[in-house]
């Protein structure tokens, strides 16, 4: 978040991908988003997808953190289970001058987060406020 727009886009692009790659669980989240239809796709198809689901997943990480002024992203140390589901865990993003915001993911086998945050209408992504539509009872808890 730091490198802001002094940086170039395709090197912050190049910082985040390594940390998305490693932290989300983008097939899940993907196939969550495109629900029954993903099992009926052609394998190539399924790579297509895959491919520039991540590349969009990464260029909304580097445009939406594109100037930095002080936040601060912290996760939660309370982690509550949703039994085979996987767990909810709690994280806040604090903005200097602003509210503070509670975003929830869902963290799955492999521990990596599938979804994106969700918080009272407020998420991360387009694909994120689908998911945490469809996934409201889970995270209510």
């Amino acid at each position: 978040m730091r490198a802001s727009k002094a940086t170039p886009f395709a090197r912050r692009f190049h910082l985040f991908a390594s940390v998305i790659d490693r932290v989300f669980d983008r097939d899940t989240t993907l196939q969550g988003a495109i629900g029954p239809a993903w099992v009926g796709l052609a394998s190539v198809d399924r790579e297509a997808l895959r491919s520039e689901f991540r590349h969009f997943t990464i260029a909304s990480w580097v445009a939406n953190f594109d100037n930095f002024a002080g936040e601060v992203f912290r996760v939660k140390p309370d982690i509550r289970s949703l039994s085979a589901a996987g767990q909810v865990v709690g994280t806040e993003f604090f903005v200097p001058g602003s509210d503070l915001v509670k975003l929830s993911y869902v963290l799955r086998a492999r521990r990596r987060l599938a979804g994106g945050g969700c918080a009272g209408g407020r998420t991360i992504s387009h694909v994120a406020a689908q998911l945490c539509q469809k996934n409201a009872g889970l995270l209510a808890g």
